[in-house]
């Protein structure tokens, strides 16, 4: 800031433009504003201490200011006013405009149900965290989701509805699907039940479209699109039921560590590629499950203190 221009502006002998340019300077950061206060307060010591300057005090007869001098003072005392009233509604503006992110988490072993504001609603899997806001002053409806979470999106022509996860983006109108992204897996999964979804790279990008009775995975880190068979075993566990369809027990063992967020190792290596199709009650615990599929590879198995199991 020019030394000059803000002693004028202190002594009030600058113009309506000049009072602008100052006082969005002094507004601009609390740098600025304590130069101004320690300019202000040397002012204030040399108005008491002269009465010779004519720059800074017009003195009529009676010791009195003058008119003109009231009269200009006033004015630029309005226009910082108007400065800085305006500067501070903006700055709540900004505040009070920023959406508000709420966050559901769903333990080990337990689902989530919600409605969200547009009346979209949503079921939140075991070990899963879903981010949103309110929709109502957004242009999109965005959340972010980190695990598996089964959406029946009200439809919206003018707001797309847009999943976010680690991977990909999913973006649709108003349609009903699942996805299966948890940023601590390989897989990736999004099943399309009814409507139409489009895939999208985090630039924005379409990857893929799919229709209803598909869905996309990621295999050896590429998209791919193949026709689900078996809808509704695949999507038991919005009913708290943890469901395998013609899965390998390598499928089944990363499943189960999901669900209940526990380590499996397997010593046994000859059981990974047995395959099974079964429903069983997640609340009945991992042990029973284990139990059963024994039965049948004739496996053994321990439960470890630090929340891990090892197959032998």
């Amino acid at each position: 800031m020019n030394a000059d221009l803000l002693h004028r502006y202190i002594a009030g002998d600058v113009s309506e433009q000049e009072a602008l340019e100052v006082a969005a300077w002094i507004a601009e950061s609390n740098k600025n504003e304590h130069e101004y206060k320690v300019q202000r307060s040397l002012y204030d010591i040399t108005l008491w201490r002269t009465e010779e300057d004519g720059r800074f005090l017009q003195k009529e007869k009676y010791g009195i200011l003058s008119k003109p001098l009231i009269i200009r003072v006033c004015r630029i005392a309005a226009i910082i006013l108007v400065v800085f009233s305006l500067t501070y509604w903006w700055t709540q503006r900004k505040i009070n405009i920023a959406p508000v992110i709420q966050m559901v988490h769903t333990p080990k072993g337990q689902r989530t149900e919600m409605v969200l504001s547009d009346g979209t609603k949503v079921w939140i899997n075991s070990n899963s965290t879903l981010k949103y806001c309110d929709f109502t002053s957004q242009d999109r409806r965005v959340v972010e989701l980190d695990g598996e979470g089964y959406f029946i999106v009200t439809k919206n022509p003018t707001k797309p509805f847009i999943v976010k996860t680690t991977r990909y983006d999913i973006k649709v109108l108003g349609t009903e699907f699942n996805v299966t992204a948890y940023s601590s897996e390989r897989d990736w999964h999004a099943s399309l039940i009814n409507g139409k979804i489009d895939i999208n790279a985090k630039d924005g990008s379409n990857l893929m479209v799919l229709e209803p009775n598909t869905e996309a995975y990621v295999e050896n880190g590429n998209l791919m699109k193949r026709s689900m068979n078996a809808i509704e075993s695949a999507f038991k566990w919005r009913k708290g039921q943890i469901s395998f369809e013609n899965q390998s027990m390598a499928e089944i063992i990363r499943k189960l560590e999901t669900c209940y967020d526990i380590k499996i190792i397997v010593h046994n290596k000859s059981i990974l590629q047995s395959r099974y199709t079964g429903t069983f009650v997640v609340h009945d615990g991992i042990s029973h499950i284990l139990n059963v599929l024994s039965t049948y590879d004739k496996f053994t198995y321990v439960l470890e203190k630090d929340n891990k199991i090892i197959i032998y």
